[in-house]
């Protein structure tokens, strides 16, 4: 019984002091700091599998993280590649590019850029078929998309070619393209009074 308390004693000693008493056996000493550790508490398999878990939903939320970042970077244009806006034309360069194309009204009678001037009509008939005197004017408009349209109108008095009932004044024929901002062309109207050009 006295060894006993004398061990309790001890052992209180040695959790208040940090140190050992000295009339302790090594023996007792070695016993008590065992039976310590022993109980010391550890994580228990609940505490591991939500650390786990735990690690496992950071892991996922830095992947993501990534991923939209990466998503972001490759959607913002680079300039000098084709995600960047076409650059618009000049309402001189959509002139000169609508001139290039089929047209039976002749390209070289009418002006290079917006204006009107005179010409003279070839058209259809016996050899050597029909000039007409005439003025040839030449407009654009832009479409607000970075491209134009882009007319050319032939004008002459009906006094001097008239397919219909005899007439007055001013006739006239034209001709619109679509020029985009790449540069592609398409026609977009064609049609007036009856053309010179299709008399026979």
């Amino acid at each position: 019984m006295k060894n006993s308390t004398r061990a309790r004693l001890s052992e209180a000693f040695d959790e208040l002091t940090g140190h050992p008493h000295p009339s302790l056996q090594s023996n007792v000493i070695t016993g008590l700091r065992r039976r310590a550790s022993e109980a010391e508490p550890g994580l228990s398999p609940a505490a591991k599998s939500m650390a786990v878990a735990a690690a496992t939903l950071l892991l996922v939320v830095l992947v993501w993280g990534l991923a939209m970042w990466s998503k972001h970077s490759l959607s913002t244009p680079i300039p000098g590649t084709h995600n960047q806006p076409p650059t618009a034309l000049t309402e001189a360069q959509a002139i000169q590019v609508a001139l290039t194309q089929p047209l039976f009204l002749a390209p070289g009678d009418f002006p290079q850029q917006p204006g009107r001037q005179d010409c003279t009509i070839l058209g259809g008939g016996p050899y050597p078929g029909l000039h007409i005197p005439g003025s040839c004017g030449t407009s654009a408009a832009n479409d607000g998309a970075g491209g134009w349209l882009v007319t050319f109108t032939q004008y002459w008095d009906a006094s001097q070619f008239n397919s219909g009932p005899p007439n007055t004044g001013t006739l006239s024929y034209r001709v619109t393209f679509d020029v985009d901002a790449h540069a592609n062309v398409s026609k977009r109207y064609e049609g007036g009074d009856f053309p010179p050009q299709e008399a026979s």
